[in-house]
């Protein structure tokens, strides 16, 4: 994937002026440019890295065994990759694009400013002055041209029918709460898990809550969110739907 686009454009003689990578897939793009492809038309570009997620468990950590470092694979210099005051080996993608990278943006202004104190990785996202941070763009207009000729066009008769779809009852007095997204402990599903229970009895059971994402089978975390919800389903289904699919997270 890294070095692909990079003999493509080269071969090719194509001059970007600026090469987009995006998380750790393409954490070693820049600096195989820079070392590598300092004499082809690559040489003038810059590099802009967006992050979309720097959680522990999504910076594309490679825990070699023993003291192999994978050299023959990577073929770059191990300090690009490895922290040396981390007391393990790790090989780190997302560490090597950030020493290589021009500079960085993720999707939100608070996750620019979460990760660059909370991360593992901040002091390496504190050396670029101004990062760049913005939400996910939406084109308004087209996306109100598409709802204008859905029946569901309007916050109220979509709500009503995601009820009945769901739950085969519609009250828009009813509370609806909806979530879609990852079952990872970086969305905080676990919160819902935790007082779907307690907020259903105290409503009496007038509240709705749906939660769909894909759980990943092989992690603690994903198979306690999968078992709770599978139980807030079976005993609260009137109030409760969930689709969890299991799955693994790339």
């Amino acid at each position: 994937m890294a070095l692909a686009p990079l003999t493509y454009c080269a071969v090719h003689a194509i001059q970007p002026s600026v090469v987009v990578t995006n998380d750790w897939p393409c954490g070693l793009v820049a600096a195989y440019a820079r070392i590598f492809y300092g004499s082809t038309s690559v040489a003038g570009a810059s590099f802009f890295h967006i992050v979309h997620n720097l959680d522990d468990s999504y910076e594309g950590r490679i825990y070699p065994q023993g003291e192999d470092r994978l050299a023959e694979v990577h073929g770059l210099p191990l300090q690009l990759l490895q922290d040396p005051y981390w007391q393990a080996n790790i090989l780190n993608p997302s560490r090597c694009v950030l020493l290589a990278t021009d500079t960085w943006g993720t999707v939100s202004c608070t996750y620019q400013q979460d990760i660059t104190h909370s991360s593992a990785l901040a002091p390496l996202l504190r050396r670029f002055p101004q990062p760049f941070s913005s939400p996910n763009g939406v084109l308004v207009f087209e996306k109100k041209m598409k709802y204008a000729g859905l029946a569901t066009h309007t916050h109220n008769t979509a709500k009503l029918f995601v009820q009945e779809k769901y739950f085969g009852v519609e009250n828009l007095a009813i509370p609806l709460l909806v979530f879609v997204g990852r079952i990872t402990e970086q969305k905080g599903v676990h919160l819902i898990c935790e007082v779907a229970e307690e907020l259903i009895v105290s409503c009496n059971r007038n509240i709705q809550i749906i939660v769909g994402g894909i759980a990943n089978d092989s992690d603690p975390y994903g198979r306690y969110c999968m078992s709770k919800m599978e139980y807030l389903r079976t005993y609260y289904g009137d109030c409760f739907w969930v689709r969890a699919a299991a799955g693994a997270h790339h």
